[in-house]
Formats: structure tokens, sequence, C-alpha cells
């Protein structure tokens, strides 16, 4: 299991320092998409490999890398809101388009401003002393530490003899966070948003812990991870809407105030209504959409399929 952590993490590292320079340049969005991907991989695989990993290591890497995402988190949700503007305003006449002009400049700066709190702290000091122990971390090729302690209270090596197998873990580990998903209960109708997202969550929990220990495990685990992706990826979608639409709502609240009406004429307010109400739709459908998926992720069939994959790692 050391192995198996040292290796996911390496992955991941890698690829944070692979996109690094694109997201900082800022001009191929999906940079700082791939970028932030990473990071929450990395995230993952540090809760899921905790035990194998040294303490000190671990919770210095789930506190920084957590304030890695934040910094990274506001700059990408502004590209993810500009892109589904602009698709939805390329479906509109020419006039709808100009109507939407002071949203898409309210959101521009408010990328701008995210983006250069991003800049600040990648060019931090404490951003650089995380790569250089997580980098230090993964240098060394000797076994990490076992989460068992020694006689002198202190952790103890791993031993050939004691250490904890892939083959011997993956069941276990992977069989939690399904079960943890099993407690939302066999339905979702009528679900609040905030159950879907931490549905989404776990759901996102359980594909990366199965992609992590992916060797380990039957090959019809590629189709099984693919259903978790939907399931997860519909969720997000419904969360992208849902919060386009809360910002939406403020302004357009904001824009009907007597002093502020001067500024913004009725086709702007206007145009804006309607991207909320085709926001708000985009929730309802998700939403109303997402029992059947739910449904098919706990049935039998998927549970005995997944006991089956987890199994032939035993």
């Amino acid at each position: 299991m050391h192995a198996a952590a040292r290796k996911a993490l390496r992955l991941h590292f890698n690829r944070v320092l692979r996109h690094e320079a694109g997201a900082i340049a800022g001009s191929d969005s999906l940079e700082l998409h791939d970028m932030r991907v990473a990071v929450r991989r990395l995230r993952a695989a540090v809760l899921l490999f905790r035990p194998y990993l040294p303490k000190q290591h671990a919770a210095y890497l789930r506190k920084d890398l957590r304030r890695l995402g934040r910094a990274l988190g506001p700059a990408r949700d502004c590209d993810v809101m500009l892109e589904n503007l602009a698709a939805y305003r390329a479906t509109l006449p020419a006039d709808g388009q100009a109507a939407l002009n002071p949203l898409a400049q309210r959101w521009q700066k408010r990328r701008a401003r995210a983006r250069k709190a991003m800049l600040k702290y990648l060019e931090s000091k404490r951003y650089q002393v995380l790569k250089q122990r997580v980098g230090t971390l993964l240098a060394s090729e000797s076994p990490l530490e076992s989460p068992s302690a020694g006689s002198n209270g202190q952790t103890a090596p791993f031993s050939p003899k004691g250490e904890s197998r892939v083959a011997t873990e993956t069941p276990r580990l992977i069989c939690k966070r399904y079960e943890k998903l099993l407690r939302y209960g066999p339905s979702l109708h009528g679900a609040s948003i905030e159950t879907l997202h931490a549905v989404r969550i776990d759901c996102k929990r359980l594909r990366y812990a199965m992609e992590f220990l992916r060797e380990a495990l039957a090959p019809q685990a590629k189709a099984t991870i693919e259903e978790i992706k939907r399931a997860q990826d519909h969720l997000g979608e419904l969360n992208d809407a849902y919060v386009a639409g809360v910002d939406l709502r403020k302004l357009l609240e904001k824009w009907q105030r007597s002093e502020a009406e001067a500024r913004h004429p009725a086709a702007a307010q206007e145009a804006l209504g309607g991207y909320l109400a085709y926001c708000d739709e985009r929730v309802r459908t998700y939403a109303h959409t997402f029992p059947v998926i739910w449904e098919r992720l706990t049935g039998v069939e998927f549970r005995q399929r997944l006991q089956e994959i987890v199994s032939s790692s035993a």
C-alpha cells in the first residue's frame, strides 16, 4: 500500500506541475481545469492512503492541498460560468446576446480578481514549500511509514512480513466508500441541493479510490468506474446551474432596486431573467432525472458487479 500511495501521489503531483504554467498564463481555461482536477485527486489520494503515509506528512498535505484547491477554485468557477453563459448566448439572436453583455462583464471582472488572488498564492512561499515537501516525500524510494506504532511510541517502518498489501486492502477501502453512498437511501426523489452535492462528493471519492487501485481490480472495473463518473458528471452539471442561478438571482434583485434600475435598462433585466429561468430549469431537470441514475448505482445488479470486482482483487 505504501508503494501504491507513492505511485498515486507522484502521478497527480506531476500533473499539477505539468499544468501549472498554463494555469498561470490563463490563455487556455483547460489548463486551470486540469491543474484543479490534479489537486483534487492528490487530496483524495492523501485521504485514501492516509494510514500508509507518515502522519506529519498526511496532516500537512491535507491542510495545504485544501488551501491550494481554494486558491484555484474561484478562478475556475468563473471560467465555467463564463463558458456556460457563452453557450447560452450562442442560442439567442444578436439583440439578446447584446443584452447579456453586462452580466458577461461582471463575471469577467470577477474572474480577473479571482485570478489575481490565485496568482498571488502560486507565487507565495507557502506554495513553494508545499511543492518542495511533496517532492521530498516522493523522491525517496524507501518504504513510507507503517500505520502501526512501535514500542517506543514512534511510527514504525514497514517490514516485508507486516506490509499491508493492495490486494488485501482494496476490497475494504472500496466497500467502505460504497457503503457510505448507500446511506443516502434507496431513492433521492426530492432530495435537497445540499444532499445531492454531498452525494456527488462521495461518488467522486469512490471513483477515485477505484482508479487509484485499478490494477488490483477485475477488467470490468473500467465500465463500473465510467458509470460512477456519469453520476458524478450529472450532479456536476446540476451544481454549475445552481451556483449560476444563485448569483443571477442576487444580481437581478440588485438591478431591480430603484437606484440601480436606471443603470440597467429593461432589456438587460429581461435577458438576465431569461438566463435565470434557463438555469433554474436545468437544475430541476437534472434533479428530476438523477433518481434513475441513483437507482442503477445502488441496485442489486450494480452491487453484485462491484462485489465481483473487489473480490477478484483479494
